[in-house]
């Protein structure tokens, strides 16, 4: 086994939502690992993820030139016999980190099966044929919408927030009431908010006038986080997608599971996101107008996103750390392709191998597979486990 560690020139992706020049935690990582070096940094440049991995989206390069792919192609015994017999010669994970300016859209992953059939009918959209389940470990405070809420909450909000009622209609207002099954709830809820494509403006804006003037409405209702939404996407759905949905507030080290079919958005903070090795994405609200016109029309088709949506309550996204054989944390969600280890480390003036900055990494060692993101206090990598 390949006991290397090696430094990577890491990819990444500006996209409008991310924090912008030195206030983005991907933008001061790359500074610390020595990737960019202050002067040549843009401070209007949205430093939104850093991408650590083989995804040919934007493959992490060693040192050489030599792509991360290529090396582990070149010598796949790097990964082990028995990862090479479940995922053949790939890295079967993919390690970002995000920094969050503005709210994401509300987004869903297809599940494996979906993506082979999406990417064989239409590659330029679906990029490649694998699904994306992922988790996403807080690093500073963080705020996220994932999965839907049992029926019987969207019903009291609905009773508590007459914007949202009428939103809703009176016809899934009675269904909410009834003995229907929850499915069949969600899905008139989400179908009302979503597919009919609606403009919520002259509503949503009654709605933050009222929390303006209701202080207890405002705090019961999620003012806070509706005025985020409503300020980076007045009139659109995922304002009001903000109480079908659940809502997680992660202190740092906290992480929420996000498996195939479920609707989510990140709000705002920064996090460590691990991932299987794809990069198929449908959105569904929370897309700004000019975003929709660079993106391919299958990724905000309707009836598309109806098939691959996951109408089932989501009752508890987080994840539960537990130990590894090593006795380090461990953040192990129901996925094949990852976990994620936290090994602490600590500096020593007599030590002789201090870690000063932060390094991005990738190694190969005693049968598991591993990236990530190192300081001198703490690593965390994900890894897959050979067995």
């Amino acid at each position: 086994m390949n006991k290397d560690i090696f430094q990577l020139q890491l990819g990444i992706q500006t996209y409008n939502w991310g924090k912008k020049g030195l206030d983005s935690e991907v933008c001061k990582y790359l500074m610390s690992s020595g990737q960019v070096d202050v002067e040549s940094i843009d401070p209007n440049l949205s430093f939104a993820e850093l991408w650590v991995g083989t995804h040919t989206k934007t493959p992490s390069l060693l040192k050489d030139g030599t792509s991360l792919d290529q090396y582990i192609k070149d010598h796949p015994e790097v990964l082990g016999m028995e990862i090479v017999k479940r995922f053949g010669n790939n890295l079967p994970f993919l390690l970002k980190v995000l920094s969050i300016g503005h709210p994401l859209q509300l987004q869903i992953h297809p599940t494996k099966d979906e993506a082979k059939v999406l990417h064989k009918k239409n590659p330029s959209a679906f990029l490649d044929d694998n699904h994306k389940p992922e988790m996403a470990v807080a690093l500073t405070p963080f705020i996220a919408m994932c999965g839907f809420r049992e029926p019987s909450e969207i019903l009291k909000l609905a009773q508590d927030i007459e914007e949202l009622a009428e939103a809703l209609g009176p016809d899934v207002i009675e269904v909410l009431e009834s003995q229907a099954d929850k499915k069949v709830k969600i899905k008139m809820c989400y179908e009302e908010i979503f597919k009919k494509q609606r403009n919520f403006s002259a509503l949503q804006e009654k709605l933050l006038n009222r929390f303006q003037d209701d202080q207890e409405l405002y705090l019961n209702c999620l003012g806070d986080i509706f005025e985020i939404l409503y300020k980076a996407f007045p009139g659109d759905a995922g304002c009001f997608g903000l109480y079908l949905l659940n809502v997680y507030k992660l202190s740092p080290g906290e992480a929420i599971w996000v498996p195939a079919g479920e609707i989510h958005a990140y709000v705002s903070g920064d996090c460590v996101e691990v991932l299987s090795c794809g990069d198929n994405v449908l959105f569904c609200g929370l897309v700004h107008p000019e975003d929709v016109s660079h993106f391919p029309p299958e990724l905000t088709d309707p009836e598309i996103l109806a098939e691959i949506v996951n109408f089932t309550p989501n009752l508890d996204a987080k994840v539960s750390v537990t130990k590894d054989s090593d006795g380090n944390d461990c953040l192990e969600p129901p996925v094949d392709e990852f976990r994620l280890i936290q090994i602490k480390m600590f500096l020593y003036s007599h030590c002789k191998y201090c870690i000063h900055s932060l390094w991005i990494w990738h190694y190969f060692h005693r049968d598991r597979i591993c990236c990530g993101l190192s300081s001198w206090s703490s690593i965390l990598c994900s890894c897959w486990p050979g067995i």
